[in-house]
C-alpha cells in the first residue's frame, strides 16, 4: 500500500496492533509501540512521531491519548467530535501531499 500510492519514502517504522497482542485503543499498545520506538531511535522525539489511522474512536482517540499527532483518514467528513484529529484526509492518495508539507 505505501509503494502503491508513493509514500514509502516517508516511514522508517510501521506497526500494526496486531505486532504486540493488543487491541486498539489499548494504552498498553500504544506505550509498547513508544518504547520499542524509543530503544530503536532514541533521537526520535514524541512530536516527531506521526500516527496515522481511518477509525476514529481506536486509532486517533488512542493515539492522542498517547501524546501523538494524527492523521484521520477520514472518508465520510465525519465530525472530530473530541478535537483530536492533528491532520484530516479524506484518502489515503492525499497522504503523500500532506507528508510532504510537513517535511
Amino acid at each position: 500500500m505505501l509503494d502503491l500510492n508513493g509514500i514509502a519514502e516517508f516511514f522508517e517504522e510501521i506497526w500494526s496492533s496486531a505486532d504486540f497482542g493488543r487491541v486498539k485503543p489499548s494504552p498498553e499498545l500504544f506505550g509498547m509501540v513508544l518504547r520499542e520506538l524509543s530503544e530503536r531511535h532514541p533521537e526520535v522525539a514524541l512530536d516527531d512521531i506521526l500516527y496515522i489511522g481511518d477509525t476514529y474512536r481506536t486509532d486517533i482517540v488512542g493515539a492522542h491519548t498517547a501524546g501523538l499527532r494524527t492523521v484521520w483518514i477520514n472518508r465520510n467528513s465525519e465530525a472530530d467530535e473530541l478535537g483530536y484529529a492533528t491532520y484530516q484526509i479524506r484518502e489515503v492518495t492525499q497522504l503523500a501531499a500532506l507528508l510532504q508539507s510537513l517535511e
